[in-house]
């Protein structure tokens, strides 16, 4: 009878375990699955602000060239 109890109370207390270790498991690939989606739409951000950026030297650039092309039309006059 004691041989019967023990086996059943071992055999709950490993049910418990692995009920509580495969919700772990799931956590710990759920977050890994967020940082990975958060990676991902950081690394578009990074892009989309490098190509804003390139984008505002770009106008600078033609800007100034404007700037001085306006200055020499105006001079030659």
């Amino acid at each position: 009878m004691a041989d019967f109890l023990w086996t059943f109370a071992v055999e709950e207390m490993l049910k418990k375990v692995l009920k509580v270790a495969g919700e772990q498991t799931g956590l710990a690939w759920g977050f890994q699955e967020h940082l990975s989606n958060l990676q991902k739409w950081l690394l578009k951000a990074e892009a989309f602000l490098r190509d804003i950026n390139m984008r505002k030297l770009h106008l600078d650039s033609v800007r100034m060239w404007v700037g001085r092309s306006s200055t020499s039309c105006l001079s030659s006059r």
